[in-house]
């Protein structure tokens, strides 16, 4: 008489959130990568040693402030707790050790979003499945204040661009309140343009998930915004009065190399640039 085979299960363990990869300052991806382990058992919880073990990350489509698809990465998984994801790939396979574990590492993308890994296994019962979510924590939208300012930029592929750190929120609504009582601008309304979209990491002007010769690496934490008041020129009493709120305002136009740009104010409210 053939004995049935056994009935395996797998698991996954590891972390559920970790912030997008910051490329420039990350080239070799140390920082963005939580380590995980796929870990299979038989239908007596004892570890099953030398079974193949498959590992998959998708995206939630539109997930992260991204309505766009074509081209999404899907996330970066290395077998081994590597500290590097550089060179990782959407699905990897690998063996279990004799603790019937399986380490592998997920790596972020530079956009947010959130991904869905999949462990399956020869055997088992069912595939295993955990969320992990790339975001840059806490933002919040600044929502619509008729008579104080003017919000711009919104695309149907970044439904929002308006979010910001708890800090930098109060930043820019007190900046936005002092500019349109000031008779120095005559009652004009400031035009806030691109902060950062509702989970953070980069925000993509072409829509080709990566940073573009334009620039917009600094909307990626809701702590830096574009201010368009200001198209012909810098204008000093706009940027003293930033200055007065701790904030700096970095007038910007074309560049050789942001032949594209439209001139613009730069403002870091928390005084960093990332």
């Amino acid at each position: 008489m053939c004995e049935r085979p056994a009935t395996l299960t797998i698991i996954l363990s590891g972390g559920s959130s970790i912030e997008p990869w910051h490329k420039k300052f990350d080239q070799n991806h140390t920082k963005a990568n939580l380590p995980f382990k796929a870990i299979v058992t038989d239908q007596n919880g004892q570890a099953k040693a030398n079974v193949g073990v498959s590992i998959t990350s998708d995206v939630t489509q539109d997930s992260g402030g991204h309505a766009h698809t074509n081209g999404r990465p899907n996330g970066k998984l290395v077998a081994g707790t590597s500290a590097s994801t550089l060179g990782g790939i959407a699905t990897i396979t690998g063996i279990t050790d004799s603790t019937g574990t399986f380490s592998f590492t997920f790596g972020a993308e530079e956009a947010s979003g959130e991904h869905r890994l999949t462990a399956t296994c020869a055997g088992c019962a069912a595939p295993a499945n955990t969320t992990v979510n790339v975001l840059i924590p806490g933002l919040t939208l600044l929502g619509v204040e008729p008579g104080s300012y003017d919000l711009q930029g919104y695309k149907d592929w970044h439904p929002g661009n308006h979010y910001f750190s708890d800090a930098a929120i109060v930043k820019i609504i007190n900046l936005a309140h002092a500019y349109s009582h000031d008779p120095a601008f005559n009652n004009q309304l400031l035009i806030i343009n691109d902060s950062s979209l509702s989970r953070g990491g980069v925000l993509d002007l072409e829509q080709d998930w990566s940073y573009t010769p334009n620039g917009h690496e600094g909307h990626r934490m809701g702590i830096v915004v574009d201010i368009n008041n200001y198209r012909d020129g810098p204008n000093a009493s706009f940027r003293k009065l930033a200055a007065d709120f701790d904030i700096t305002a970095r007038w910007e136009g074309p560049t050789p190399q942001h032949p594209n740009r439209k001139p613009h104010y730069h403002v870091l409210l928390l005084g960093e640039d990332r």
